[in-house]
């Protein structure tokens, strides 16, 4: 199932990439790059999720192009869901997550 995910992602992000004209050529080399920032990406927030709220916050407010005043709540607001989510998603069986069953918990519920 999870191989059959990433085969379907591939595809459709080669498709997007010769939607914005990237030659047949370049996108092999594109798609690396991208896998490679995603696996960089993954891996800062996993780091963060096991350092706490605080590296958390850290990790998103760096990957967020929000240079705003808002990046410091936005970032905090993301935070607290995904950890509502990583806690409601530990109490859902593995059935739910076999049949494409699982429940997200709604974003006003955030902490």
């Amino acid at each position: 199932m999870a191989q059959q995910l990433v085969d379907r992602f591939t595809k459709d992000m080669e498709t997007v990439l010769r939607e914005l004209g990237v030659s047949d050529t370049r996108i092999p080399k594109l798609m690396r790059r991208l896998a490679g920032s995603s696996q960089d990406l993954l891996t800062r927030y996993e780091t963060a999720f096991s350092q706490g709220e605080f590296a958390l916050i850290a990790a998103i407010k760096a990957a967020l192009p929000d240079e705003t005043v808002n990046a410091e709540l936005s970032s905090r607001a993301l935070a607290s869901y995904l950890r509502l989510c990583a806690d409601s998603l530990e109490q859902q069986p593995f059935a739910a997550l076999q049949c494409g069953a699982l429940k997200f918990p709604d974003a006003t519920e955030s902490r």
